[in-house]
This record gives C-alpha cells, sequence and structure tokens, in this order.
C-alpha cells in the first residue's frame, strides 16, 4: 500500500504542495515481474452506498520503478483531491506531512527521472 510507512527504498514525491515518501517496493515488484498495476479507491455516496473504482496504469514504456511509484503517488493526489472531505489519515505518515519543507515541483520532478532513465 502506497500510503504506508515501510522499510526499504522510499521516494520523496510532491504530493498536495507538500512532500511525501512513497515506497519505490511496489513498483520494482511489479516492474521486474511484468505485474499489473492496480489502483483502487472507493467512494462514499451520500444515500451511503461505496462506489468502488479501479485503475490499471500502464506500465509497458517505463523506464524504472522510481517514476511508476512517483505517477502512483500522482493518481492518489488526484482522487484526494477530487474528494478531499473523504479522506481519512489514520496515523501521522511521516516527519514531512503535512507542512513539508521544500517540496519538490511536481512537473520539474518528473522530468528529473524521466532524463534519468534515458
Amino acid at each position: 500500500m502506497m500510503d504506508r510507512i515501510s522499510s526499504g527504498r522510499r521516494l520523496r514525491i510532491p504530493f498536495i504542495g507538500e512532500a511525501q515518501y512513497v515506497p519505490t517496493g511496489p513498483a520494482e515488484m511489479a516492474l521486474r515481474c511484468g505485474a499489473a498495476v492496480v489502483l483502487g479507491f472507493s467512494i462514499r455516496r451520500p444515500d451511503g452506498s461505496t462506489l468502488v473504482r479501479f485503475k490499471r496504469l500502464p506500465i509497458d514504456d517505463e523506464p524504472g520503478p522510481e517514476l511508476l511509484a512517483y505517477r502512483i503517488g500522482r493518481e492518489i493526489e488526484g482522487h484526494l483531491l477530487d474528494y478531499p472531505e473523504q479522506w481519512f489519515w489514520i496515523f501521522r505518515q511521516n516527519p514531512v506531512w503535512p507542512g513539508g519543507k521544500g517540496a519538490p515541483n511536481a512537473e520539474e520532478f518528473e522530468r528529473s527521472l524521466t532524463r534519468a532513465a534515458d
């Protein structure tokens, strides 16, 4: 799960104007074995029901686990921004959330990952 603190290599990515650490392990495993990367999000509806959406990310052209981990983080951020009232942090994520200083610019960050892979 990308929003959980874990051991192993983590990447500091731009996230909601701040910075967030995400593990690179899930992306590394997916790229090594060719597994699908599928994100799932639930949305609580006004009538009390729940809608669950899944999105499969293409990984055929991913140059490395860092860029894939970054793109996963961007998908999570997009869902959060679409439904901020439904986001619930169970615990403090890490020392840079919230109010992380020096959050990288998202566009430049993605360009740097793409250049590094070339």
